[in-house]
Formats: structure tokens, C-alpha cells, sequence
């Protein structure tokens, strides 16, 4: 899919300096960020029935603990389902659970997949006034200082922008035979989804929020970034710790075992970013590095789905994981926002992008 740089940043400094772009208070409130579900008819060509139960016991969770939900975009599938047929599938559990968060507690941003809202019932909210979704919110601070934008991103992609309805056309027509490509094993979501967006998306977004001195998140590409770092470089920087305190001698035999086996864990898990071509190469420099850049991932892992919670000033990547008949809530990460925005407001000079 082709990303056009400019036409990218041209959306993204309309929607950061439009007047008319919901802002969302920072302080007091919880947030959790879901992206990409893709919620079809339940049926085989449903890549997202597998993680119904995972997200009815996330929201649960969220509904508890007072989260207001951000549904960051392609939450519904319309290239290839009707409306009607999503609702009729999951209007009992996952847009009732959606309903019983409260009103407004359940946001919407539409994405390329689900922007044709325009004459549809939100089955959340019931609206039926043009798009019942904007294109993006902002994240203020306690002075109504705009800290962050939040947008679906595919922003400037031209088969996703600009394109739609020929990218619609064919990605219809992929579902009547993508039951057998399922069951012939030529095509599943092992794992993850393994994202079509070019690799130099993150790049663009990354560097428009450095830019523009402020955090940008987005999710789009089905790969999970948390403040600019690609999680493979966690990844090969914790493999590289462990290398390092195996070599040190006083290191304790059993700890040099253990160490062993985490590497062994990790190795697999990089291996794993490596085939599902999540294994983009760093947004900076690690000197240069801003923690502007974040992706909420999506809904289509086998195994669960990820998503990004703020909680007053904390923000985190989490995944929801399916383990035997139980779900697991893992923090991937975590950091303060505010200091994420600061290390990023205080470049003295914007950044080029190449």
C-alpha cells in the first residue's frame, strides 16, 4: 500500500489544528484503546470470532474500573460485511457490554474500514446523524494544553485514503474464498496479522509527531509500538542484557540457567516478529529517539488482542491473552505520559523527513 508523505502530514496538521476535533481531559479520567478489531458475521471469514470471549472479559475489566472506551477504527468490518450482520452476531455481547460501559463512555474514531457510517445506526449509540465518528481526537492536559492525537492512521494511505472503494471492491470479493484459504492453511492470523501497510508508515507518523512536538496514537498497521520503540528492538535489547549478566562472573549458576531459558523464550518471540514482518527497523536513532510514537495493535492475534490504557498520567500497552480457558491482562509497558510529551516537546528543532 502506497504512503504519500505529504498528503500524510497534510491531514494529520488539519485534524491536530482544527478547532472542531474533540478534545478529551486527561486528568481524573481512565481511557483503554482499542484498534482493528474488524468485527464481521461470526462466520469463517470472522477474523475476530476467535477473540469474542477475550473481549468480553477485557470489558469487563474496563467497565469495572470506570474506563471510557476509545474505538480507534476499523472496529467493524465493512469491506467485507453489512452492518446488519455484524449486529445481529455480536449485539447481545460485545456492543451490549459496550452499552452497559455508560453513556459516552464508548468513543468512536472511524478508519478505513468502517467509515461509511453515514445513513447507519451506531448500535452503541444509536445516532444516525452523518458520520456518527470523527476522524480524531486530542488528548488535553489539566491547562487544556493539546498533548496528543488520536487517529485511526490511514491518513495519507491511498488505498486506504483516497482509494477505498477499489480496496473495498477486492477485499469483498477476498472473502467469498477466504473459508478455504483458512482451512487450507495458505492464509490465517497466527499470532498476529501480518500487516500489508508499508514498513515506512510508523516513520511517517513517528516523525509528523516529532515534528510537531506532541504524541501521536494511531493503529491501522495491526503491529503494537509503544512510545516509538518496535517491540523486536525490546526484544533484542532484553536478549542482549541477558547475555551480558550471563557473562559477568559472579553471576550465580542457577541464574545463568534461568537466563538461558529467558533467551530462549525471547529468541522465539523475535523470531515470530521476524515471519509476521512486524520487525520494522527503529523509528530513530536510539540517541535521537522521542517516545512520540504509539500503535494500539489490534483484535486479530489467535491467542488475544492488544490495547493501550491511560490511566490519569500512566499509559501502558497491554494484551488481553487467551491461556486454556482463562484470560490473561499483560502489561507489555508502561510509562508517564506526561513525560513521554515532554521529552518530546523539548527538541530544540524539528526534525526532516527523509
Amino acid at each position: 500500500m502506497t504512503q504519500n508523505v505529504a498528503l500524510t502530514r497534510q491531514r494529520l496538521d488539519e485534524l491536530w489544528g482544527s478547532p472542531t476535533t474533540p478534545r478529551l481531559p486527561l486528568n481524573g479520567q481512565r481511557y483503554v484503546i482499542f484498534s482493528d478489531l474488524h468485527l464481521g458475521d461470526g462466520n469463517a471469514a470472522d477474523d475476530f470470532r476467535d477473540n469474542e470471549e477475550v473481549l468480553k472479559d477485557a470489558l469487563n475489566y474496563y467497565q469495572l474500573d470506570n474506563y471510557t472506551a476509545i474505538l480507534l477504527g476499523d472496529i467493524e468490518e465493512f469491506w467485507q460485511f453489512d452492518l446488519d450482520n455484524i449486529v445481529a452476531r455480536y449485539d447481545a455481547t460485545i456492543y451490549q457490554q459496550l452499552r452497559d460501559l455508560g453513556p459516552g463512555k464508548a468513543l468512536r474514531v472511524y478508519g478505513n474500514h468502517d467509515l461509511e457510517w453515514r445513513g447507519l445506526v451506531d448500535p452503541i449509540t444509536g445516532d444516525t446523524v452523518g458520520y456518527c465518528a470523527p476522524e480524531a481526537l486530542k488528548f488535553v492536559a489539566a491547562d487544556d494544553t493539546p498533548i496528543c492525537l488520536l487517529v485511526h492512521g490511514h491518513q495519507g494511505c491511498l488505498a486506504s485514503d483516497k482509494a477505498t472503494w477499489f480496496s473495498r471492491f477486492f477485499v469483498r470479493l477476498f472473502s467469498y474464498v477466504e473459508p478455504f484459504f483458512k482451512w487450507s492453511g495458505l492464509y490465517s492470523h497466527k499470532s498476529a496479522t501480518k500487516s500489508q501497510i508499508t514498513k515506512k508508515y510508523e516513520q511517517v507518523f513517528y516523525q509528523w509527531a516529532r515534528d510537531n512536538h506532541a504524541l501521536i496514537i494511531c493503529g491501522h498497521t495491526h503491529r503494537a509500538i509503544f512510545a516509538a520503540r518496535v517491540y523486536s528492538e525490546v526484544l533484542k535489547q532484553k536478549i542482549k542484557q541477558l547475555k551480558i549478566q550471563n557473562l559477568h562472573p559472579e553471576t550465580p549458576t542457577v541464574a545463568i540457567e534461568d537466563n538461558l531459558r529467558r533467551i530462549a523464550e525471547l529468541e522465539e518471540q523475535l523470531d515470530e516478529e521476524k515471519k509476521r514482518g512486524r520487525n520494522i527497523a527503529p523509528l530513530d536513532s536510539e540517541a535521537s529517539l522521542r517516545p512520540c510514537y504509539f500503535n494500539a495493535g489490534c483484535g486479530l492475534y489467535t491467542d488475544g488482542l492488544t490495547a493501550i490504557e491511560i490511566e490519569e498520567d500512566k499509559i501502558r500497552l497491554v494484551k488481553w491473552e487467551a491461556i486454556t480457558d482463562i484470560t490473561l491482562r499483560k502489561v507489555y509497558d508502561e510509562g508517564n505520559i506526561y513525560s513521554y510529551y515532554k521529552q518530546t516537546a523539548d527538541i530544540p528543532e524539528k526534525a526532516k523527513i527523509g
